[in-house]
């Protein structure tokens, strides 16, 4: 539905939020074999690149599958959605016919996860926190676009993939994807609901914040929906927790 100029209420922007996070989980979970495939293909030239990336001091704090995971996850979303080019937003960018969805690949080892919080970036999301830390994102709410016909509006949307992935350790090989998450940040128009509860202090002052992601649910159209929760097991090794208590449970 292509909003003209009344951007719509809070319940049409989540019931928007909603369906796109279906539409994503589906393609993702559809194709799960082939995704965990494809995030494994960089250990069969590991040999070849591994001596490079790691003589990079700037390359050693991110995640070796980081950029990888980015083209992987590209690959499996419709191919109806338009990748934009604009210089601020998420790593994957496209328009829908009714939304600008933003998803962003957040990877790491098992070791730097943050149980029910996920570090946000300020061109990652239009939400914002205006009590304890005073930031906010970057995004719109929503896009105004200019047409032939006149000018139309299109809800961003904001969507997180997490890829838990293994070092060579003990216990792992090198590589081995651990988990996969989707989840759904809320639009900031939503902030008249949630408020500032969802948002916790950012790694860095002023420039990030973390969305509390753990227990949060589609609240506006729980009539609609049930209770459904904002974030989605796409994928999970067995072997990751031998105490599956000791991480996030999603329900797949």
């Amino acid at each position: 539905m292509t909003k003209q100029e009344n951007p719509g209420s809070l319940e049409e922007v989540e019931l928007l939020e909603f369906r796109y996070f279906n539409e994503i989980y589906w393609n993702l979970t559809n194709e799960k074999d082939k995704l965990i495939e494809l995030l494994t293909t960089k250990e069969r030239i590991r040999e070849e690149w591994e001596h490079i990336f790691n003589a990079s001091s700037k390359e050693k704090t991110t995640s070796g599958l980081a950029r990888g995971a980015e083209r992987v996850l590209a690959s499996l979303f419709p191919t109806t959605w338009l990748p934009n080019s604009a210089p601020i937003g998420s790593d994957l960018m496209f328009e829908t016919v009714d939304a600008i969805v933003h998803v962003d690949v957040k990877t790491m080892v098992e070791s730097q996860m943050e149980k029910g919080k996920i570090s946000v970036g300020l061109n990652q999301t239009s939400y914002f926190e205006n009590d304890r830390f005073g930031v906010r994102g970057n995004l719109p709410n929503y896009y105004k676009l200019a047409q032939d016909t006149g000018s139309i509006t299109k809800f961003c949307l904001t969507y997180f993939i997490v890829v838990i992935h293994t070092e060579k350790t003990d216990r792992y090989r090198a590589g081995e994807i651990l988990r996969v998450d989707l989840i759904c940040m809320s639009n900031g128009m939503l902030h008249k609901h949630y408020g500032n509860k969802i948002i916790a202090a950012g790694k860095l002052k002023n420039n990030s914040m973390r969305y509390v992601y753990r227990n949060q649910y589609f609240e506006k159209i729980t009539n609609h929906t049930g209770a459904t929760e904002r974030a989605k097991l796409v994928y999970y090794n067995k072997s990751f927790a031998e105490d599956k208590d000791e991480i996030i449970e999603l329900r797949s």
